[in-house]
Formats: structure tokens, sequence, C-alpha cells
């Protein structure tokens, strides 16, 4: 990311830099002052469209990456607590015994219910 942005930046500079020195800056009294500043403001938009081309791609490619790496990681962390939660389940005893109060009022008893649950 840091290399196609730096690229992309660059790129984005020099051709603003070669549009400037070709319309702005060339409207030069001197002969050779215009000549110079044509001949830079070609150099700097050739150069720039060169690491403009190559800087786009780069960058949208890593920021792609980066983004589809960042959904893989927060997945396998979503298994992990979900695999966590199903071991932390198993390890817990699966007899559970539970002993209830219970009043029959039918027969005019009262005691303890045992309920046992797999």
């Amino acid at each position: 990311m840091i290399v196609g942005g730096t690229l992309f930046g660059l790129g984005t500079f020099s051709i603003g830099a070669g549009y400037y020195l070709l319309y702005e800056y060339s409207n030069s009294k001197d002969w050779g002052n215009e000549f110079a500043a044509k001949m830079e403001g070609t150099i700097c938009l050739l150069g720039g469209g060169l690491l403009f081309a190559i800087g786009t791609p780069l960058l949208a490619y890593n920021i792609y990456q980066y983004n589809v790496r960042k959904n893989h990681a927060e997945k396998r962390d979503e298994y992990i607590r979900a695999y966590k939660r199903y071991k932390k389940q198993k390890e817990e005893t699966s007899l559970q015994i539970m002993l209830l109060p219970s009043i029959n009022f039918a027969h005019n008893a009262a005691g303890l219910s045992a309920v046992v649950a797999f």
C-alpha cells in the first residue's frame, strides 16, 4: 500500500506540474525559457503518467487485499470463539440431576422429586 500510494501521489503531482509547465508557465517571451518549460512539462507528463498508471492498480489491489484479509481474519476469530463455546458446552457433564420439592394434593403427600436430564 505504501509503494502504490507513493507512486500514485507522485504521478498525480507530476501530471499537475507538467500541465502547469506546458500551459501556464510556457508563455514566456524568452525562447529558451519557453523551450525548457515545454520540455520539462513533457517529461513531467510522461513520467507522471507512467507513475500514475503503475501506482493506481497497485494501490487498488493492495486496498482490496487488505479488506479481504481483514474480513477473513474476522470470520476466523468468530469461528474460533464459536469452537471455544462448543468445547466449553461439551466439557460440562452430560448427566444432570435436579432435586425439586414436590407436593401431591391428591394423596396428601410432600417430598422431593429427582429429575434426571441427559
